[in-house]
């Protein structure tokens, strides 16, 4: 386990940004607004996407060139959920219960049950995007997502 590695390839911590078409289109909203339709957003959700669950960091599957995991053999989930909320793996673990597991920060248990979900799907930009500065948003995403 990588215990000092929290984030790859990842932005800076900001207020969420989204694009809009004029000026006009962003005025008057909230952040907590559904999110407009429109040329510059690609939704991924909802939507099925390729799922692996491992019981411990150390069989968490490894990326596997440029063009992610290896999934075959991989079951699929709705996207977005939480998988123990969705019948998958342990139930979901509450900050007000015991851990299944022992806490020693900064350290990840390797030996024990710390289940690691690994998520794939593949999608293809709009021809209207090349040229442009993209962003993958992964809203509600765990500690280092990659």
């Amino acid at each position: 386990a990588e215990e000092a590695c929290l984030e790859v390839n990842r932005e800076r911590m900001h207020v969420p940004l989204r694009a809009y078409e004029s000026r006009a289109a962003v005025l008057g909203r909230r952040l907590c607004d559904e999110l407009p339709a429109g040329p510059w957003l690609l939704a991924l959700t909802p939507a099925r996407w390729s799922f692996s669950l491992a019981s411990k960091p150390a069989d968490a599957p490894s990326v596997s060139g440029p063009g992610g995991f290896d999934a075959a053999g991989w079951g699929d989930l709705q996207v977005p959920c939480s998988w123990e909320v969705a019948g998958v793996g342990s139930k979901p673990v509450y900050l007000n219960e015991r851990y299944p597991f022992k806490l020693d920060p900064p350290r990840v248990p390797t030996d024990e049950r710390n289940e690691v979900g690994s998520y794939q799907v593949s999608f293809t930009l709009p021809a209207r995007w090349i040229g442009r500065r993209s962003y993958l948003v992964l809203d509600g995403l765990g500690s280092a997502g990659a």
